[in-house]
């Protein structure tokens, strides 16, 4: 299919339509897959050999266990930190030394952090080091959450499977979008879906900020 896999999830500046279905297809094959036993089992021997880490300084019940389930369904072993006070970083040690030192016992990490840009930074970082494992941007700050949008995408392409798909429906995306890292994300995947409008409905103060306004203009 001639399909880029990106090493990292980082952004969805990252993704083309290529991409995007065929993620859908292969999410579809695999929830296929695990309503079986056979098909659950299948699953879990997958990755028995490889470690993932969830590095959750931010608090998030759904992200981190829709992630975590993800990792056992597909037989991988997993750590977490979920409080920096109780590591090292309390005595100094910053968030990229910690990430440095924990790619050595996982083989990728999946991050969610307040602080913005830490993602792309410790990619960026790890890719200079003896063990660059991936990175996956679970929400860095008031940036992205390019998996959630991914997962908006599918949860739209299961909808819309009967009716020409997402190319050319009107979407409305309402709450807090001057602040909502998902819609923000999500909003820049449907310069990939022709034809497709966006109303964005928020109180004054929670308007979308310029720069996607700006982006989806330019679309």
């Amino acid at each position: 299919m001639g399909v880029q896999i990106p090493r990292h999830i980082l952004s969805v500046d990252q993704f083309d339509r290529a991409f995007l279905d065929y993620l859908c297809a292969v999410t579809t094959r695999l929830r296929e897959a695990s309503r079986t036993k056979k098909g659950a089992h299948w699953l879990r021997r997958r990755f028995p050999y490889k470690r993932g880490m969830l590095y959750f300084t931010q608090p998030s019940s759904r992200t981190y266990t829709s992630f975590l389930s993800a990792m056992q369904n597909l037989g991988m072993m997993t750590t977490e930190v979920r409080d920096p006070s109780m590591s090292s970083e309390k005595k100094g040690e910053t968030p990229l030394d910690s990430l440095r030192t924990f790619s050595s016992y996982a083989d990728v990490i999946v991050v969610r952090s307040p602080i913005g840009g830490l993602v792309a930074k410790a990619a960026e970082y790890l890719d200079t080091t003896p063990r660059p494992v991936p990175i996956i941007n679970a929400g860095s700050g008031a940036d992205e959450h390019p998996t959630q949008a991914l997962l908006d995408i599918y949860t739209l392409e299961r909808s819309f499977r009967k009716h020409g798909g997402i190319g050319g429906k009107t979407l409305v995306l309402v709450g807090d979008l001057a602040r909502g890292r998902t819609v923000r994300s999500l909003a820049k995947l449907m310069r990939h879906y022709p034809h497709t409008r966006l109303i964005l409905v928020s109180p004054p103060e929670f308007r979308m900020r310029k720069d996607i306004r700006s982006f989806l203009g330019k679309h």
